[in-house]
């Protein structure tokens, strides 16, 4: 199959795929991952041009990671402060310190395992909110409270995309050059960042700002849109993450940053909403992806090995997320929920370990990739898990300050965002 046909085959795919599992009530992330593994060179080699799907899959991370910077408001932030930044930051912690940890006693190198603590404790955005909303269980104490740590790990991923291959970097060499390197590195890494900010708020708001303007007179008079308003927006995700490639960093992380800087624009929901239906379109390509990376043709030995580790992920990060939760005075019952509903590896695992995977043995990231992708799997069991604990209980009196029926809107948005 060739490039063009692979990529047809690929878009018709995901809309069969999506569609068909929600007519069934199921999510759809499950299925493009079992569509990736059946269509992958390990499965019945359908699609044999590998290539362009891990293309389009970057593509829907640089969308993702686009919406997700648009979206982050200073009031969204503020109303949910006490939650994001304080059961955020001790269930990035805890479960990283435990992560990397269980990564070293297995016997992966010092590097290996500071990567793999921060990867693997990033939980699903894209799997989690769904599952939730589906489930009914997005507005209850628990699932705000989920929202929360998943809003902080969306926020850390672009200070980690920067700041991981310094680090990487600098594990890997010699005691006495590190300072050297680092003074050298972080600085640039940082002006760099600033250059991407600075000239997508000062420059490309007010071209964007104008394109939309211009566009919603022409809507007006003539009674329908044109599309250079999405291709404005596209041309801006795009430009700024090669911008960020040229310059040392991350495309996703120029993308990132070209979004946070439109995100106090009044138009930034027409930009969510024009972008959503391409980010939805790659963002499930890129799940596909994930299923390719699958290794059926490994031993039953590796599989069982690659299983234990997802096993022990998954215990890690609900034991952590457990107690988190209980430190930041919520019962135990609720403490409990968090930490089922957030035990699972996420997409951004898989990003990071790519911006890294030059560093890493191939090996090694393949095995823990295959252990992330079976945790992720877990998802609907674990929501399910938690839904149980949340039978015949009362809300707790330590939800957080925003009302119920502000949550709602904000989490279906994201979600709305972030999912196929």
């Amino acid at each position: 199959m060739g490039e063009m046909e692979a990529v047809a085959f690929l878009m018709a795919a995901v809309a069969i795929v999506t569609a068909a599992f929600r007519r069934m009530g199921w999510n759809p992330v499950l299925g493009l991952i079992a569509s990736g593994i059946a269509l992958g060179p390990n499965g019945f080699q359908v699609i044999s041009s590998i290539g362009s799907v891990h293309q389009m899959a970057e593509l829907g991370i640089l969308f993702l990671l686009f919406i997700i910077g648009v979206e982050l408001s200073a009031d969204r932030i503020r109303a949910m402060a006490k939650f994001i930044f304080g059961l955020g930051t001790a269930h990035f912690l805890f479960s990283g310190a435990v992560l990397g940890g269980f990564a070293w006693a297995l016997g992966e190198s010092l590097t290996a395992a500071v990567v793999l603590g921060v990867a693997l404790a990033m939980s699903s955005t894209a799997f989690v909110l769904q599952t939730l909303s589906d489930s009914g269980q997005l507005a209850s104490g628990a699932g705000r409270k989920s929202f929360s740590v998943l809003l902080f790990q969306d926020i850390m991923v672009a200070p980690i995309l920067a700041a991981l291959p310094l680090v990487v970097s600098l594990l890997s060499k010699p005691v006495e050059t590190q300072a050297i390197h680092a003074t050298i590195s972080l600085p640039v890494a940082i002006i760099a960042m600033m250059i991407i900010f600075v000239v997508a708020r000062l420059l490309l708001q007010h071209l964007i700002g104008y394109i939309h303007d211009e566009e919603a007179a022409e809507a007006k008079k003539l009674g329908g849109r044109s599309s250079y308003f999405l291709s404005a927006v596209v041309a801006v995700a795009l430009s700024m993450g090669v911008a960020a490639h040229h310059l040392g960093l991350s495309a996703s992380l120029g993308a990132f940053l070209a979004g946070f800087a439109l995100s106090g624009a009044e138009w930034r929901h027409d930009v969510r909403a024009t972008v959503k239906p391409l980010e939805s379109t790659f963002l499930g390509i890129f799940f596909m992806s994930l299923g390719t990376q699958v290794p059926l043709s490994a031993t039953p030995i590796d599989m069982l090995q690659m299983a234990l580790a997802a096993l022990g992920i998954l215990t890690i990060k609900a034991v952590a997320g457990f107690g988190a939760a209980v430190l930041n005075g919520i019962d135990l019952r609720q403490s409990a929920r968090v930490g089922l509903i957030l035990a699972q590896s996420g997409e951004f695992a898989f990003i990071i370990l790519g911006s890294v995977s030059t560093v890493l043995p191939e090996d090694t990231v393949a095995f823990w990739s295959g252990a992330a992708i079976l945790s992720l799997v877990s998802t609907p069991l674990l929501v399910t898990l938690a839904t149980k604990l949340s039978q015949n209980t009362e809300p707790s009196a330590c939800d957080p300050v925003q009302p119920t029926d502000e949550l709602p809107d904000t989490a279906t948005s994201k979600s709305e965002a972030t999912t196929p």
